[in-house]
């Protein structure tokens, strides 16, 4: 584990490569914001977001829960833009893409889930609905494996680059 030097304003600096935050076991969050199917938790995410580069991987994570990327908030390299993302196997996945960001900028995202097989996913920008697509889950996945990170995922190789404060 690596350490992520914590700045004087409040905020973690992430590196693109070696810095995250673990947040907690599959099994932790799988009972606050997981279930599967039906029983799909409704969840919210909300945290301050500062882009530098595109760090280790075409989609940086900000957050991320489970190892096969179950519920996930990230950057898309390919906008630039921010994708809410929620694993569905083999039923369908859900996602929503905000419109085209900029790197080198503050801004604090909000993304949410009503719940449910097939229930509604939002993403926010500055306090603003801001989707430039969506796809609506079919069948979400349990968060069955793997943890829980700010600033990468599971697996590793997904690092963030940039300034991550203010996670809800």
């Amino acid at each position: 584990l690596h350490r992520v030097k914590i700045d004087q304003s409040s905020y973690g600096v992430f590196n693109g490569t070696t810095s995250q935050v673990a947040i907690g076991s599959a099994t932790t969050w799988e009972a606050l914001i997981g279930g599967a199917d039906a029983a799909t938790k409704p969840f919210t995410f909300a945290a301050w977001v500062y882009v530098n580069t595109s760090g280790e991987s075409a989609s940086p994570r900000i957050l991320s829960f489970g190892q096969n990327n179950d519920r996930c908030l990230m950057w898309e390299d390919s906008g630039p833009n921010l994708t809410l993302h929620i694993e569905g196997g083999a039923t369908g996945d859900g996602t929503v893409d905000s419109n085209t960001l900029s790197y080198q900028q503050w801004y604090h995202v909000v993304g949410t889930y009503t719940g449910g097989n097939t229930g509604t996913m939002a993403l926010y920008v500055n306090g603003a609905n801001n989707e430039a697509s969506n796809t609506t889950p079919n069948g979400p996945d349990a968060i069955a494996t793997g943890g829980a990170f700010i600033g990468e995922r599971y697996e590793a190789n997904t690092g963030f680059d940039g300034y991550i404060q203010n996670v809800m």
